[in-house]
């Protein structure tokens, strides 16, 4: 600088934390009170990578412990539909077949390579994961190319939601 330049503050901000725009996409919502509590708390139990690890029968012990919220499984499980139709796409996923589910869900199914790998990560995840790719074509009566589409189709999203401490760093899925 020179002794003529008027020095200014520089400001960095991190942005919000993945929980923080959760919590504030959840306040969008036509919720009750109670809906809200449990779907926060839900919030706060999603890891560094984006899921849920926690059961839900603990879940519903901790809200009735901690907050004396008497919440069925079957409730919170209802309640964490709603936190899986937040951004990012797989947010509160509880394994990585649910996460791709929910990632694929959120496409338009308009090709056959996307409505296939959508029914490959549904149908037949097992084997996939263990690479009976022959087996599969066979079975889904597709070809090589086209399950090669599908497999780069679904490839192309994220398997870890949260990569880092600040929210606007995750990457979408294209």
């Amino acid at each position: 600088y020179s002794k003529d330049d008027k020095q200014r503050p520089v400001y960095i901000t991190e942005g919000h934390s993945l929980s923080e725009s959760l919590v504030e996409q959840l306040r969008f919502r036509s919720l009750t009170d109670e809906e809200l509590l449990v779907a926060v708390y839900i919030v706060g139990s999603i890891d560094d990578d984006g899921y849920l690890r926690r059961d839900l029968e603990s879940l519903s012990d901790d809200l009735a412990f901690t907050r004396g919220l008497d919440v069925s499984v079957a409730e919170i499980e209802r309640i964490l539909h709603i936190v899986h139709e937040l951004e990012p796409a797989g947010i509160g996923a509880r394994t990585l077949q649910e996460c791709l589910t929910l990632q694929l869900n959120r496409l338009t199914l308009d090709t056959r390579p996307k409505r296939l790998a959508l029914k490959i990560i549904t149908n037949h995840f097992e084997a996939f994961a263990k690479k009976h790719y022959e087996r599969l074509m066979e079975r889904l009566r597709t070809t090589e190319e086209e399950f090669r589409e599908a497999r780069l189709k679904y490839k192309t999203y994220c398997t870890q939601i949260w990569f880092g401490h600040v929210f606007d760093k995750y990457l979408r899925p294209h």
